[in-house]
């Protein structure tokens, strides 16, 4: 055997990878790697490089039969970063210390490689937070559907058979209590959907409060994918965008009061009326 073995740069389970502190190279080969421990590269003949800056190699592991190298890294990586890694064999012989075969034929140095980052995002921990600001997004309210929003690195939960209880809400309108009849949570708007029992008018004033059931997490409660609840919320506004009702009052005559009532100069004679709008503006009607 005179072929040394070859790093493999493809494929999901044989290319360069990384979890951790553990960065794993694969190599083809007709035989096994070297099984001496004592034969395995220094730990200095790596180059590794997170995101541009060098990470060094704390310890080498051969497994022959694998036919893979492992390298602990001094400093785990982190989620999203990106990898490379070089390798210097020590010279153009074959080494005693060196990736090899078990026939002692040394695999060939390789500049940076790209390195696939397998490490795992760090468990969500953060609880959804309630929205309170911009205009779309803050509280708000239109006829008998009362819309929170929340700001959350995943979705809201979306099993239905976990969205809080009716009563875990207070809302008052004009300072009186309006019960809640239905929860809706769409998870990836991250909205709660609040249906009250009487709709609410236009220009009423109305607050919404939310009670968590318990400083844990619930099973139903405002949460998160990941079981994050949501924290308790006390009365907090909630914008009325419930439009004000069709006017079908007509324009009365005015026919009192000195500036008011019907009155002529000249050949310019003015009519004034009371109205809840303006007049038609439009010349054409």
């Amino acid at each position: 055997d005179t072929t040394p073995p070859q790093l493999i740069t493809t494929g999901d389970t044989t290319r360069p990878k990384v979890s951790g502190d553990q960065l794993v190279l694969s190599f083809s080969d007709t035989g096994n790697l070297d099984a001496d421990q004592a034969h395995k590269p220094a730990n200095g003949a790596f180059t590794v490089l997170v995101n541009g800056v060098a990470n060094a190699v704390t310890n080498v592991s051969v497994e022959p039969q694998a036919k893979t190298v492992t390298l602990t890294l001094s400093t785990a990586v982190s989620h999203g970063q990106t990898v490379t890694v070089a390798y210097a064999d020590p010279t153009t012989g074959n080494d005693a210390n060196a990736i090899q075969d078990a026939a002692g034929n040394d695999a060939a140095s390789f500049a940076a490689t790209a390195v696939t980052n397998n490490t795992p995002a760090p468990a969500d921990t953060t609880p959804p937070q309630l929205i309170t600001t911009g205009d779309t997004t803050r509280p708000k309210v239109s006829g008998d559907q009362l819309v929170l929003s929340f700001s959350d690195t995943s979705n809201l939960d979306a099993d239905q058979a976990h969205k809080p209880a009716s009563g875990a809400f207070t809302v008052l309108v004009n300072g009186i209590a309006n019960a809640v009849t239905n929860v809706t949570v769409e998870a990836q708007a991250k909205t709660v959907t609040l249906t009250l029992s009487t709709a609410v008018s236009h220009g009423q004033t109305v607050t919404v409060a939310y009670a968590d059931p318990t400083t844990g997490n619930d099973t139903n409660a405002i949460q998160d994918a990941a079981g994050n609840d949501a924290a308790s919320f006390a009365a907090t506004a909630v914008t009325n965008n419930t439009p004000a009702p069709a006017d079908t009052t007509p324009p009365q005559l005015i026919t009192t009061g000195d500036t008011t009532r019907p009155k002529v100069n000249g050949d310019q004679l003015v009519l004034s009326f009371s109205d809840t709008g303006n007049l038609d503006a439009d010349a054409t009607h």
